[in-house]
């Protein structure tokens, strides 16, 4: 499974895992503080924005060169975009420097971190890991423009595969169809499919001439059933595989330019 639904909201299991951990961080803190007369509510804060800054600031410097157009990019974290071991770093300097200054505080500060590791990994162990993707290619059939249904072993070429599955009536899908073409065209050693999900092709075709968008190949998939042979009941959704067909990952959400580069670097041969 790589989608959780909590009512009309809908999260990747790795976000829903972080958020998870930050929740359990936050709620024990407080509760802590007030059972225990010790306060923890402020290193727990503290905790979460060290960590997490650093997390993000180590991401923008790795992939550098998707951040150089647009400062307000540093901070746009819908996608994620977090290095996890940079958190981990981060996480262990407050804990440090709380352990020189009060080792009482401390020791339950750090208890409580390691309740919120063990929700964070235990959670996506569970429910992310727990899932096994299909191994052979799911049977969904895909149609170009001529209506010739295609398969996924047809579309596949023995070269790394990115599919992204969109809608003309999704505002994140939209955003981010000239992201992934321009990544097309700088990765020629990587194959692209722009897979539109539940659209005639007049639709499609209008939507395209109408916003002036060059994006190729397109295929059409009217019941969504790739998304949803993966998990995904959500728009966009973006699948990497490998050069032997393994998936990669599958990203759920609009994708920025540095998380899109940082999935197609791991797929270059």
């Amino acid at each position: 499974m790589m989608m959780i639904q909590l009512g009309p909201l809908a999260f990747s299991v790795q976000r829903f895992s972080a958020l998870l951990a930050i929740v359990v961080l936050v709620l024990i803190a407080g509760i802590w503080q007030r059972r225990r007369k010790i306060p923890l509510e402020g290193p727990a804060f503290w905790l979460l924005l060290v960590s997490l800054l650093l997390g993000r600031m180590a991401f923008v410097v790795q992939y550098w060169s998707a951040y150089q157009g647009s400062v307000l990019s540093w901070f746009d974290i819908r996608d994620g975009g977090f290095s996890v071991p940079a958190v981990l770093v981060g996480a262990g300097l407050v804990l440090a420097f709380y352990w020189i200054r009060n080792s009482r505080q401390a020791m339950h500060l750090t208890g409580i971190s390691l309740v919120a590791l063990v929700a964070w990994f235990g959670s996506l162990l569970g429910l992310g890991y727990g899932y096994e993707p299909p191994e052979e290619w799911p049977d969904v059939s895909l149609y170009e423009r001529t209506m010739e249904r295609k398969t996924l072993a047809d579309v596949h070429q023995g070269r790394p595969l990115v599919i992204n599955v969109w809608a003309s009536w999704c505002a994140p899908c939209v955003r981010e169809l000239p992201v992934l073409q321009e990544a097309a065209d700088q990765f020629d050693d990587i194959d692209f499919v722009f897979l539109n999900a539940g659209e005639d092709w007049e639709r499609i075709d209008g939507f395209l001439e109408r916003l002036a968008l060059d994006i190729n190949p397109i295929m059409s998939d009217p019941s969504n059933a790739l998304a949803r042979a993966y998990g995904s009941q959500g728009l966009p959704t973006t699948m990497f595989y490998h050069a032997d067909g393994r998936l990669l990952e599958a990203k759920m959400g609009e994708i920025s330019r540095a998380t899109l580069l940082q999935q197609l670097q791991q797929l270059e041969p």
